[in-house]
């Protein structure tokens, strides 16, 4: 039920961890569950969430974000008890509206 809800939306958000040890790895597979459900949805523009950034060094979230970035990926990196970093996120979905 939920991947047919998702066919509907113009954008999807990865919220993939940042305690795992293969972030990468992590994307991986949801791409390749949605490829499996219906292609069409891997054409879809995308934006990866890196969640619980507070339980990682700065350096550390940076490497994370720019492994990413590389791949041309729209990145954040947010924690739950960091305001800006959620701030800065919800500004940067309200633009896409």
């Amino acid at each position: 039920k939920f991947l047919r809800h998702i066919t509907r939306t113009p954008i999807l958000l990865h919220c993939i961890s940042s305690e795992s040890e293969d972030t990468i790895r992590d994307y991986h597979i949801v791409r390749n569950e949605l490829k499996e459900y219906n292609a069409e949805l891997t054409k879809k523009r995308e934006i990866i969430l890196l969640t619980k950034a507070d339980l990682r060094g700065e350096s550390e979230m940076k490497k994370m974000i720019n492994v990413f970035k590389r791949r041309k990926k729209e990145v954040f990196a947010v924690s739950l008890i960091d305001d800006d970093k959620i701030k800065k996120l919800r500004t940067f979905l309200s633009s896409l509206s």
